[in-house]
């Protein structure tokens, strides 16, 4: 009876974590990512980087150009005074938040598998060999 109430729970406790926290993870992370990129902090574009050629022209080749970019475009000036700090707290929010929901997705998973653990030593401790 024990064993059937620890999958359950394992099951559970799987759900919960997969229907629940992953999507609020995914929504948090995705928002604090767009106000990154408001903020003109955000990761840079691995994309362009790619493109760019590292390459020196040869001397022999004088007419071998490379192809670059320019500099990459300054971000937006910085909001000043209150606005900064409004964007500053609203970010500190989201983090805060993000930190608590995987944590408590964390606890989560632990807990599972230590339920998963005492089945399988259950399970074990039922084995015989048979020679």
């Amino acid at each position: 009876m024990f064993q059937s109430f620890n999958l359950l729970s394992s099951l559970f406790m799987v759900l919960v974590n997969a229907m629940y926290f992953e999507p609020k993870a995914t929504k948090v992370m995705f928002e604090r990512m767009k106000m990154e990129k408001e903020e003109g902090r955000g990761r840079p574009d691995f994309l362009a980087e790619g493109r760019r050629t590292t390459e020196t022209p040869s001397v022999a080749d004088p007419a071998a150009k490379i192809s670059r970019k320019g500099p990459l475009p300054a971000p937006a000036a910085a909001p000043i005074g209150s606005e900064e700090e409004v964007i500053k707290s609203r970010m500190a929010r989201l983090n805060e938040r993000l930190k608590k929901i995987n944590t408590n997705s964390s606890v989560l998973n632990i807990l599972t598998l230590m339920a998963l653990t005492w089945h399988l030593v259950y399970l074990g401790q039922r084995l015989t060999v048979t020679c």
